[in-house]
């Protein structure tokens, strides 16, 4: 199946593939589209950018919502979104994974 997603908008890890010009998660086997909201979305975007850094709660809550004061359990909330995406068996793997986004990163071929 050919792909339209350039492999500088497109990044893969563990069991998914992220579009990010198309705002889309995609589980990479089946194809199918993730269910997540737009913010989760965001926090993916911001750790897939760092990857290999380790990001700050403060770095990411600051690029995912620039101009608003919002309480931290906000970034709480879309990290435990993007975990649960995840095989029961790979949460905490994910969860690590998510902070330290080195390692689940790569541009497909």
């Amino acid at each position: 199946m050919d792909d339209p997603v350039s492999s500088a908008d497109a990044f893969l890890f563990e069991r998914f593939r992220f579009d990010r010009r198309g705002r889309r998660l995609y589980y990479r086997e089946a194809g199918a589209q993730v269910a997540i909201g737009s913010r989760a979305l965001d926090v993916l975007s911001v750790l897939i950018e760092r990857a290999g850094d380790l990001v700050s709660k403060n770095e990411i809550m600051k690029a995912v919502w620039p101009e608003t004061v919002v309480d931290l359990g906000n970034l709480t909330v879309q990290i435990s979104a993007l975990v649960a995406c995840s095989m029961p068996a790979s949460r905490e793997a994910v969860r690590l994974q998510l902070f330290r986004a080195a390692a689940i990163v790569s541009s497909p071929q």
